[in-house]
């Protein structure tokens, strides 16, 4: 065993290749069970386009009505719903009473008038929602989407959100505003420099390690 092992050590291409052979296996051990790992997740953006703003009152004899009343103004939000993990998610994967609910976070200044579904990416999903905007469907597998417009008298100010509870999973929303989003994008910026700069060391360290092996010794005299 002595004199194999002293042999690997002496032969630098295959203690290089070891090396890098360490170092591959370390990352695949790693990234593996990320992976693997199931999510349950529900994705949402929302976007609001006004259609009557409170202005149109100024306009001689010009009525807004809605099932007769007067109303100021008017609002479509468009809101796409997708399956952003890795498994399928049925109806049954929301606890009771905490089913995929649209909420409505400015009931003072803003009512719903109807929400309409827009499209569905597979007739499998069967989505529906009621009077009190709780949403039922059949299933959503991987990268499915209901599209869907929530029309109200709020403005692009007004804010929804979808809310509920999945067994182990989660529901996030997606939405960025432009500030924010040109916050994210400094910030991804600066952590992958970082990120390149630190993947340099590593791969000089290694890199430098293996011409160390590679390098033919001097005869000693």
């Amino acid at each position: 065993m002595d004199a194999i092992a002293n042999w690997i050590a002496k032969n630098p291409y295959l203690t290089a290749a070891g090396l890098f052979a360490t170092f591959l296996g370390l990352i695949i051990a790693i990234v593996t069970p990320i992976m693997q790992r199931k999510r349950k997740r529900l994705y949402y953006t929302l976007s609001t386009t006004p259609l009557v703003k409170g202005t149109v009152s100024n306009i001689k004899n010009l009525e807004v009505l809605f099932s007769g009343k007067h109303i100021e103004s008017l609002s479509v939000t468009n809101v796409k719903l997708w399956n952003g993990g890795n498994v399928i998610i049925t109806n049954d994967d929301f606890y009771k009473n905490h089913e995929l609910k649209l909420i409505n976070g400015n009931t003072k200044s803003c009512t719903i008038l109807g929400v309409d579904i827009i499209k569905q990416s597979a007739d499998t999903i069967q989505c529906g929602i009621d009077e009190t905007f709780t949403f039922s469907f059949q299933a959503l597998e991987k990268k499915d989407y209901i599209t869907f417009n929530i029309y109200h008298t709020g403005n692009e100010n007004t804010r929804f959100t979808l809310a509920g509870k999945i067994k182990e999973g989660k529901i996030i929303n997606k939405t960025i505003d432009v500030d924010k989003q040109l916050s994210i994008i400094t910030d991804m910026t600066i952590g992958t420099s970082s990120s390149v700069i630190a993947i340099e060391s590593v791969f000089s360290i290694l890199l430098s390690s293996i011409s160390q092996l590679l390098k033919p010794k001097k005869d000693e005299e």
